[in-house]
């Protein structure tokens, strides 16, 4: 016990001087718990309890003791008065809510009723998901592809037919050259979100990415026929045709790209796919038009022309489209 055995005799002598002091009570019924004297404890709480019988931590901390000490369902009870009429979670479900679910569902798991326990903690297990989501979105964000393609998978052992994880798991393991993996996940959420202009556009970029030019310029043109805005993919459809040398085509998309919203000049310069067609008089016209300053790369998902700050092309993150 160490220094807790010293804690515990001031709080019994604290408790002698005061016994009505709830706050008391609750000390050192965490401290019983602490050492291992469930049994304790829960008489502590209990006491606490009866001080303030409105008090959520109190409540918690009781049904905490009587789970250890095999009491299951009257834990369960304490645990279920804490989530509320809510059994859905409609509302914001707190730290606190959580942890009381999840009480709930631990003691049902404890005598037997594991079909109650598996539906008490579904709300929670929807709630760790999209948590979990926007983590790895973060990840996406900061560059780590793979770590959040990872944690994107992971969202789909929980939620296997959700388009909108399939096509960040996809992205990021394209993003990271897994390109068969990402080119299986992207097919699946196409599957489920056929209209999709962003997920079309990852798709092409993939295929681009595996040297299947007329693969992705025909998902390109697929794209713009969905969203006749989404300045990219007349970005990348200028790409593959400089390298191509047809140069008027080349001017002709790119044009139509900043038509739509491209303002990357900067980008432009550096894309060595636009190697071949730079000594073209029309080259220093179409950087003159995409003058405006680089924007932030928005999430995929959110890639359209169409109000949205530039991304870089995908397809044109490496040297080459190739």
């Amino acid at each position: 016990m160490g220094d807790d055995s010293l804690e515990l005799t001031l709080l019994r002598a604290a408790i002698a001087q005061d016994p009505c002091n709830a706050a008391s009570w609750l000390h050192y019924g965490n401290l019983l718990l602490k050492n291992n004297f469930a049994h304790k404890a829960a008489e502590a709480f209990k006491k606490a309890l009866e001080l303030e019988p409105d008090s959520g931590d109190i409540r918690f901390c009781l049904g905490a003791a009587l789970a250890e000490i095999g009491e299951h369902e009257e834990a369960a009870a304490h645990f279920r008065s804490l989530v509320g009429d809510d059994p859905g979670l409609e509302q914001p479900l707190s730290v606190a809510r959580l942890s009381a679910l999840m009480g709930v569902a631990d003691c049902q798991g404890e005598m037997g009723r594991w079909k109650e326990a598996i539906s008490t903690a579904l709300p929670a297990v929807s709630m760790a998901i999209d948590i979990l989501g926007h983590f790895a979105w973060f990840l996406q964000k900061a560059g780590d592809h793979d770590q959040a393609a990872f944690l994107f998978s992971v969202c789909l052992l929980l939620s296997p037919d959700n388009p909108d994880f399939l096509h960040a798991a996809g992205y990021n393991k394209m993003r990271s050259g897994r390109l068969r993996d990402a080119l299986d996940d992207l097919g699946r959420a196409l599957k489920l979100a056929p209209k999709s202009a962003d997920l079309w556009y990852d798709f092409g970029v993939t295929l681009l990415r595996m040297g299947k030019r007329e693969d992705g310029r025909s998902i390109m043109k697929k794209v713009l026929r969905l969203d006749p805005g989404f300045f990219w993919a007349y970005y990348d459809l200028a790409c593959l045709e400089a390298l191509e040398m047809k140069r008027d085509a080349a001017f002709k998309n790119l044009n139509r790209a900043v038509d739509c919203g491209f303002r990357d000049a900067a980008y432009l310069v550096n894309d060595t796919d636009f190697n071949a067609i730079r000594d073209d008089p029309r080259w220093v016209a179409v950087l003159e038009r995409a003058r405006g300053g680089a924007g932030e790369i928005p999430p995929c998902g959110k890639r359209t022309g169409k109000g949205k700050g530039p991304r870089k092309s995908m397809a044109a993150q490496t040297d080459s489209i190739n």
